[in-house]
């Protein structure tokens, strides 16, 4: 299978889901002998409330929703949707107050800025209640990337042999990472194109530093480094990620792995030589984005909404994409999507109406829905065949020009079950401290060795595994360090289970 080839005819196969929220093998709960079949009837036979709760990140959300119940309400008359909208920092308390009071919604988002909500959160709370009643063949004939319904293993809307969630968006879109460059900057110091490699990038960021005032060659926010660290050390080895990563291709840590070592002593020795824009260590994740618009940083590391923010700050701002550069010695992975889908919605177990709240879920899923997210949003959808290539920008070309170079699917540990995902859950929050995120942020900041503590790092944070490995199985889960590892994982190849 060809999970990486994007063709602009099928606007690609756009994969990808949120760490933690990926299939989960063999741990489905059986479902009840009242669970709903599908429906398959006419929009005007049925009837009731549905409440679908999200948490909304700008208002345009909002507003195309409310103006698709509108749509939705011409095939169902009789449906009444009820969207509820909340901040996505209060999200999460929202809807786990929702459930404890039983006021809960039928239809929710599972994605958002805490884990609290996602497809595997909610199934352990007992929240969900599986989807597969109702995929007919014809919804599963729809242009979901290839694999979705074949293949738990990937998908990353199963729970055992159940699926618990449906796609909206594209999470490889959401974990694609672009090197933002500054035409005019790149031109002044004699260059045409964005960098390929790490040594041409720190020539450029220096030529660029030295060829006027008030501008640098390279931006970085000292607040949010794990942005820019896991994005070069993605391409530079089996990628990992996080406070304590794991190399997945033998279940140990990390943090000392020379892909981190060179990904973190690339940025270091720009910052010692002044490539970097002075201040730069109590930059939020926002601020490069700011000066990037204003004209004065050359490059960056950023995410795909970004491109958007700069146009809408500097409409004349002359820029190019490109891709994360690699080491000089060749590439050693790609960007990581650990699943071909991204849960975005579920259905409550608690549904007043299952079937109304499906024919909204459904209606969700079909192209018509998921192009007019385009159109009003800028998601990229997960049904290959929503948008048509001449109605994309010159920038979601590009971007999934990106996409297709440099993302690849990874292994999620919570494929081995719930037992290895909590065991991953439960190491990761006992690791050692200073993380790694705070060892190479002080590495880069101050101009200190990372490799030593990196290393003494990674001794401690293999002992908490194996810790934590003891603990669990002594309470009763079945879970080993094996868990941990994917031996026949090539980091330059698409995982396919």
């Amino acid at each position: 299978m060809d999970n990486h080839r994007l063709t602009r005819r099928h606007m690609l196969g756009l994969l990808g889901a949120g760490a933690g929220s990926a299939t989960l093998a063999g741990c489905g709960r059986e479902r009840p002998e009242d669970d709903p079949a599908p429906s398959g009837s006419a929009g005007e036979s049925l009837s009731g409330a549905v409440r679908v709760a999200l948490g909304a990140p700008n208002p345009n959300y909002e507003a195309f929703l409310n103006e698709q119940v509108t749509v939705f309400n011409q095939q169902y008359p009789d449906i009444e949707v009820e969207m509820l909208f909340y901040p996505p920092p209060e999200y999460a308390n929202a809807i786990n107050l929702a459930f404890t009071s039983g006021e809960a919604p039928d239809v929710y988002r599972l994605t958002g800025p805490s884990p609290a909500t996602n497809m595997v959160n909610s199934y352990r709370n007992d929240w969900l209640q599986p989807l597969t009643p109702f995929l007919t063949d014809e919804f599963k004939s729809r242009a979901f990337a290839e694999g979705t319904w074949e293949n738990p293993d990937v998908s990353g809307l199963f729970v055992g042999e159940d699926v618990y969630a449906l796609p909206l968006e594209s999470m490889r879109y959401t974990q694609l990472r672009i090197l933002y460059c500054n035409r005019e900057l790149l031109a002044a110091a004699g260059a045409d194109a964005p960098p390929a490699t790490w040594s041409e990038a720190a020539e450029l960021a220096k030529a660029i530093t030295a060829s006027g005032d008030d501008v640098h060659g390279f931006g970085l926010s000292g607040q949010n480094m794990v942005v820019s660290v896991d994005a070069l050390q993605n391409v530079a080895g089996p990628p990992m990620s996080g406070i304590a990563p794991i190399n997945l291709t033998n279940a140990t840590s990390g943090a000392s792995h020379e892909s981190y070592v060179g990904a973190v002593d690339f940025l270091r020795q720009m910052a010692a030589d002044g490539s970097i824009t002075p201040g730069y260590e109590s930059w939020d994740a926002a601020r490069p984005i700011q000066e990037f618009a204003l004209g004065t940083l050359g490059m960056y590391i950023g995410a795909n909404f970004h491109a958007g923010r700069i146009r809408e700050t500097n409409p004349d701002l002359d820029f190019v994409m490109g891709t994360v550069p690699v080491p000089d010695s060749g590439r050693g992975g790609y960007q990581r999507a650990v699943a071909l889908n991204q849960p975005y919605w579920g259905m409550s177990k608690t549904a007043q109406n299952p079937e109304a709240a499906w024919a909204w879920m459904d209606f969700m899923s079909t192209p018509e829905f998921q192009s007019a997210a385009y159109q009003a949003l800028g998601l990229i959808p997960a049904l290959e065949d929503a948008i048509a290539p001449e109605d994309m920008t010159d920038d979601t070309s590009r971007q999934v020009e990106i996409m297709d170079e440099t993302l690849r699917v990874s292994p999620n540990v919570a494929s081995n079950g719930l037992d290895a995902d909590q065991l991953l859950s439960a190491a990761t929050g006992a690791a050692p401290n200073p993380n790694a995120v705070e060892l190479y942020t002080r590495s880069i900041t101050e101009d200190v060795e990372y490799a030593g503590p990196a290393g003494d790092f990674d001794a401690a944070f293999d002992q908490v595994i194996d810790d934590t490995v003891e603990r669990l199985q002594s309470d009763g889960l079945e879970v080993s360090r094996d868990d941990l590892e994917f031996p026949s994982w090539d980091p330059l190849q698409d995982y396919t289970g």
